[in-house]
């Protein structure tokens, strides 16, 4: 008998009694079957991924509503170089991101309660949106900024992981990860406009008070979600006390707790080392990348270029928005069920392709509609690209040992926010500098489409485009993504 066989049975009736779950353990896996389905409309995947998508709308509604307002409210307070000073509070709300992820990734990954983060989250949100509601010193709006993008970095995290990922089965996850990658497109959609009208209509304070009472609504809807792990943990402890032990359950049992003993946790730095080293996973981030990048560099100049164009005010621009963002509704499910069906890879690579003639088209400066159908279909195909970018961090993340899906999207949402930090700079910066101005801005994100391309033509997908062209159909990801974790 080996080694590691010497403790048999009655060590291993005793640890089944003594210690049949442990709820603070992240590793028990959650089957989308188990019991906690038949606790009603509360635990269905759809209520689920419908509050994941509301909490998301949410965060970025409460974000966008004030992109179209922020420039005329500087503008208001006396301040000069608008765009620089609007791309630099863009600036703080993704370092907010960038410096939480981390540390709430690793929080939720060791703890499979999140009830109590999640509505500490939305209740900072709301306490971050007052101070920026009645700040006039410059400073003070850069920290509300921080606070709530740090508090939006515990809802993507939180919900998106436990209420979503947790909860569903791997053939269905680009379908409902694309519904829920719909609350972006919805947040996008309403908030320009609607932050636009009311800043025009009722002034600074109309918008955050609109966006204070959606946090309402999100918080009221979370509460309502009973929690994946919550239930699991109870049956899981009734079945083991009332259950009689069998020596296959036993042994069973045993070899479940011996693997969660040895499971490798790995600090943030080394997940992202981790991650970097996968050129899948490399390529997964830069798609976010270029999705943040683009957003970014629009966000500080897009209202100043149609003000100085056309003369059109915020309210206007707010509506360029819903128009843009409008067909990215229905981006997330449509290319969540293709990717489903035939891969990311056949989703990924031609948006980008369909991207990158619009980016420099935007220099029309005659054709108002022109301009704005241009706009358009940036947003609807940077919203292709980003969609499918979840199937494969999670296909990742069952892959590589060490790494789970938690830190997988954590990964994600430090590769958008310091993006769309970079961006916002770029942008506001080139935009302010004299002799470059909006064509500079162009150019950046046709330059960053043109970077991106090759990544995701070589490892985007199980069978990546290019390698499918040149070694036919036998060739699949899984040997660049295997021989890269081992690394």
């Amino acid at each position: 008998m080996k080694q590691g066989e010497t403790s048999s049975f009655p060590h291993k009736t005793e640890l089944i009694t003594e210690r049949p779950f442990s709820p603070s353990s992240s590793t028990a896996p959650l089957s989308p079957d188990t019991n906690y389905r038949n606790k009603g409309w509360r635990a269905s995947i759809w209520y689920i991924t419908f509050v994941v998508a509301l909490g998301v709308a949410t965060d970025c509604f409460c974000y966008a509503a004030l992109v179209p307002v922020v420039p005329f409210r500087l503008q208001a307070l006396g301040y000069s170089n608008v765009s620089g000073l609007a791309s630099w509070l863009m600036v703080s709300y993704a370092g907010g991101q960038v410096l939480a992820t981390f540390p709430v990734a690793y929080y939720f990954h060791r703890h499979p309660h999140r009830r109590l983060p999640l509505v500490g989250g939305v209740i900072t949100i709301i306490g971050a949106l007052l101070l920026f509601m009645f700040a006039n010193p410059y400073w003070a709006m850069v920290v509300a900024r921080f606070i709530q993008g740090c508090a939006g970095t515990v809802i993507w995290s939180g919900e998106w992981i436990s209420l979503r990922v947790e909860t569903c089965d791997e053939k269905n996850m680009g379908r409902q990860i694309g519904f829920a990658f719909s609350g972006i497109a919805i947040g996008t959609i309403a908030a320009p406009p609607i932050g636009g009208a009311l800043y025009e209509a009722l002034g600074w304070h109309a918008p955050f008070v609109f966006c204070i009472g959606l946090c309402g609504v999100d918080l009221l809807m979370r509460l309502l979600v009973i929690e994946p792990s919550r239930q699991m943990s109870n049956s899981n402890s009734i079945q083991a006390n009332s259950a009689p032990s069998s020596p296959l359950s036993t042994t069973s049992t045993f070899k479940s707790e011996t693997a969660s003993s040895t499971e490798v946790n790995l600090s943030p730095w080394g997940v992202m080392g981790k991650i970097i080293s996968s050129p899948r996973g490399m390529t997964a981030l830069a798609l976010t990348g270029l999705f943040g990048l683009l957003v970014g560099a629009f966000d500080p100049t897009l209202t100043l270029r149609v003000q100085s164009v056309w003369g059109k005010d915020s309210s206007f621009v707010g509506l360029i928005y819903l128009i843009a963002c409008a067909p990215a509704f229905v981006a997330g499910p449509i290319t969540g069920a293709m990717s489903d069906k035939w891969g990311v890879e056949s989703v990924a690579v031609p948006s980008i392709l369909l991207t990158i003639p619009s980016t420099l088209l935007l220099l029309l400066k005659t054709n108002l509609p022109g301009f704005i159908f241009c706009f358009t279909c940036i947003d609807f195909f940077l919203s292709c690209t980003m969609s499918p970018t979840g199937v494969e961090v999670s296909k990742i993340a069952r892959k590589t040992e060490g790494v789970g899906e938690i830190h997988q999207f954590g990964a994600i949402n430090v590769a958008y926010a310091s993006s769309s930090a970079l961006g916002a700079i770029a942008g506001g910066q080139l935009y302010d500098r004299p002799g470059a101005g909006w064509p500079a801005v162009c150019w950046f994100n046709f330059a960053c489409c043109i970077a991106v391309l090759p990544l995701a033509m070589l490892w985007t997908g199980d069978k990546p485009l290019f390698w499918r062209m040149i070694k036919g159909q036998r060739y699949t990801n899984d040997q660049s993504s295997d021989s890269s974790s081992e690394v």
